[in-house]
Protein backbone atom coordinates (compact mmCIF):
# COMPACT_ATOMS: atom_id res chain seq x y z
CA UNK A 1 0.00 0.00 0.00
CA UNK A 2 1.12 3.56 -0.96
CA UNK A 3 0.31 6.78 0.35
CA UNK A 4 0.83 9.94 -2.23
CA UNK A 5 1.81 12.84 -0.30
CA UNK A 6 1.06 16.04 -2.34
CA UNK A 7 2.84 19.20 -0.95
CA UNK A 8 0.34 22.35 -0.81
CA UNK A 9 3.08 25.27 -1.88
CA UNK A 10 4.52 22.77 -4.57
CA UNK A 11 3.17 20.82 -7.90
CA UNK A 12 4.79 17.65 -7.35
CA UNK A 13 4.05 14.56 -4.91
CA UNK A 14 5.72 12.11 -3.33
CA UNK A 15 5.14 8.49 -3.26
CA UNK A 16 5.45 6.37 0.65
CA UNK A 17 5.18 2.97 0.84
CA UNK A 18 2.46 2.13 4.31
CA UNK A 19 4.19 0.40 6.72
CA UNK A 20 1.16 -2.17 7.72
CA UNK A 21 1.51 -5.50 10.28
CA UNK A 22 1.46 -9.11 8.47
CA UNK A 23 -2.32 -9.89 8.19
CA UNK A 24 -3.31 -7.90 4.93
CA UNK A 25 -6.08 -8.81 2.58
CA UNK A 26 -5.25 -11.02 -0.46
CA UNK A 27 -4.18 -9.71 -3.80
CA UNK A 28 -7.34 -8.81 -5.69
CA UNK A 29 -8.63 -6.61 -8.57
CA UNK A 30 -12.55 -5.35 -9.32
CA UNK A 31 -12.86 -4.18 -5.66
CA UNK A 32 -13.89 -0.70 -3.71
CA UNK A 33 -12.22 1.14 -1.37
CA UNK A 34 -14.19 3.79 1.24
CA UNK A 35 -13.00 5.82 3.59
CA UNK A 36 -14.81 6.05 6.74
CA UNK A 37 -12.67 7.86 9.22
CA UNK A 38 -10.68 5.94 11.08
CA UNK A 39 -11.04 3.41 8.77
CA UNK A 40 -10.27 2.48 5.27
CA UNK A 41 -12.56 -0.57 4.00
CA UNK A 42 -11.61 -2.46 0.75
CA UNK A 43 -15.15 -4.39 -0.14
CA UNK A 44 -15.66 -7.19 -2.37
CA UNK A 45 -13.23 -7.74 -5.76
CA UNK A 46 -12.22 -11.05 -7.29
CA UNK A 47 -9.45 -13.15 -5.05
CA UNK A 48 -7.47 -15.90 -7.19
CA UNK A 49 -10.12 -15.16 -10.34
CA UNK A 50 -13.19 -15.84 -8.00
CA UNK A 51 -15.50 -13.15 -6.79
CA UNK A 52 -15.50 -12.30 -3.26
CA UNK A 53 -17.39 -10.24 -0.36
CA UNK A 54 -14.58 -10.00 2.28
CA UNK A 55 -14.73 -6.64 3.55
CA UNK A 56 -11.56 -5.55 5.53
CA UNK A 57 -10.42 -1.85 7.59
CA UNK A 58 -7.30 -0.92 7.49
CA UNK A 59 -7.15 1.36 10.98
CA UNK A 60 -5.74 4.46 10.50
CA UNK A 61 -5.94 6.30 13.95
CA UNK A 62 -2.16 5.34 15.12
CA UNK A 63 1.21 3.43 13.10
CA UNK A 64 1.81 1.15 12.68
CA UNK A 65 -1.20 0.33 10.68
CA UNK A 66 -3.07 -3.29 11.07
CA UNK A 67 -5.58 -4.98 8.54
CA UNK A 68 -8.28 -6.81 10.05
CA UNK A 69 -10.60 -8.85 8.02
CA UNK A 70 -14.81 -8.51 9.49
CA UNK A 71 -16.33 -11.46 10.21
CA UNK A 72 -20.38 -11.43 9.58
CA UNK A 73 -22.64 -13.45 11.78
CA UNK A 74 -26.45 -14.45 11.39
CA UNK A 75 -28.60 -15.01 8.71
CA UNK A 76 -27.01 -15.00 5.17
CA UNK A 77 -29.57 -13.19 3.53
CA UNK A 78 -27.86 -9.97 5.75
CA UNK A 79 -24.37 -10.71 3.93
CA UNK A 80 -24.14 -8.97 0.28
CA UNK A 81 -23.34 -11.71 -2.47
CA UNK A 82 -19.46 -11.78 -3.82
CA UNK A 83 -19.47 -8.63 -5.90
CA UNK A 84 -17.07 -7.55 -8.48
CA UNK A 85 -16.53 -4.09 -10.22
CA UNK A 86 -19.33 -2.70 -8.00
CA UNK A 87 -19.78 0.56 -6.50
CA UNK A 88 -19.66 1.71 -2.73
CA UNK A 89 -20.20 4.95 -1.32
CA UNK A 90 -20.11 6.06 2.58
CA UNK A 91 -23.91 7.24 3.45
CA UNK A 92 -23.48 9.71 6.81
CA UNK A 93 -26.97 9.54 8.49
CA UNK A 94 -27.67 11.39 11.91
CA UNK A 95 -30.42 9.04 13.41
CA UNK A 96 -28.89 5.73 11.75
CA UNK A 97 -25.02 6.25 11.70
CA UNK A 98 -22.56 6.11 8.87
CA UNK A 99 -23.34 3.14 6.33
CA UNK A 100 -21.43 1.56 3.56
CA UNK A 101 -24.09 1.67 0.46
CA UNK A 102 -22.70 -1.04 -2.53
CA UNK A 103 -24.61 -0.54 -5.85
CA UNK A 104 -24.24 -3.21 -9.05
CA UNK A 105 -21.26 -5.29 -10.14
CA UNK A 106 -21.47 -8.92 -10.87
CA UNK A 107 -20.87 -11.84 -9.47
Amino acid sequence: MYLLKLSPNEANGKWVKVPVGDEKPSPRYGHQMVFLKPFILIVGGSVNNEPSNEVWFLSIEKSPFFWKKIEFDGEAMKVPPARVYHSATVWKSSDKGDMVLLFGGRN
